[in-house]
């Protein structure tokens, strides 16, 4: 039998209790959860000096001004979020400050 992780256990529990309150608290819980973890993403429209466009998170101190600036969505990562600035800016790239797992130049 293979282990359960936590999550798992958990539900398994209130599925098999009929717990709905319970159920429905944990499911909100989740959501939240998933929510907190995704961020919105920006491009800017003006490229740097080596022709890259910077993806960066709305929080992110050079965020450029809204002029001059696309949304992009919110996503859980910034892979997914320069991949999505690939479709208008095939050469985009992560800021480093906010993005820096996708920076590559």
């Amino acid at each position: 039998m293979k282990p359960f992780n936590f999550f798992e256990r958990f539900f398994r529990f209130t599925v098999s209790r009929k717990d709905w309150f319970l159920k429905g608290y944990t499911f909100g819980v989740l959501k939240q959860l998933k929510i907190s973890l995704m961020k919105k993403y920006y491009v800017n429209k003006n490229a740097q000096n080596n022709g890259d466009h910077e993806v960066h998170t709305g929080d992110c101190k050079y965020l450029p001004d809204t002029s001059n600036r696309k949304y992009l969505g919110e996503f859980s990562s910034c892979k997914e979020a320069v991949k999505e600035a690939k479709k208008d800016y095939s050469q985009s790239n992560g800021c480093k400050t906010c993005s820096n797992e996708c920076h590559t130049s």
